[in-house]
């Protein structure tokens, strides 16, 4: 294990792990029940709207979908901000995974976490998603390419072990 591993951010690292993040969180179960939720409810709204002749029922679902589809546009650009902030283009992005803990260095600085700080970690073709501690406590999002799939598994299996 403990080799470091980097790569070189370039201007799109930002929206491209901003994209993939989004697109993990709105596939996760529970952003799949809001939105079948939200149709049911826009449907009978529009039939009762039709039974009734009211349509503030369909005014007021309407609003309440654009409050649904605005949370993962705001979720798009928060972590858009927030990787340009670490990994602004021409920076060194490094992680290390080590036996008891994550080293990782950015622009932002260099910080070691113990795995019993993180909650769960989440792989998808392009991330490394770790969660924080309790859930809503945050995340950290890395590139894939950061980490071996020895790393992952590593990584995985020290998390759930430490919690």
């Amino acid at each position: 294990m403990e080799q470091i591993r980097s790569i070189t951010a370039d201007a799109g690292l930002p929206a491209r792990l901003a994209g993939a993040y989004v697109r993990w969180q709105v596939s996760r179960g529970w952003w799949i029940a809001v939105w079948v939720i939200a149709a049911g409810a826009l449907a009978a709204s529009v039939v009762l709207a039709m039974l009734t002749r009211e349509p503030t029922l369909v005014l007021l679902c309407a609003l309440w979908l654009l409050l649904v589809t605005a949370i993962p546009v705001l979720s798009y650009l928060t972590t858009r901000s927030a990787v340009a902030r670490g990994y602004p283009a021409g920076s060194t992005v490094e992680v290390e995974v080590g036996e008891e803990s994550l080293r990782t260095s950015s622009a932002l600085g260099t910080s070691e976490i113990r795995y019993a700080a993180f909650r769960r970690v989440y792989v998808t073709g392009e991330l490394v998603i770790v969660a924080m501690g309790a859930r809503g406590a945050g995340a950290a999002v890395f590139p894939r390419a950061l980490f071996s799939d020895a790393d992952v598994t590593h990584l995985q299996r020290a998390v759930r072990a430490a919690r």
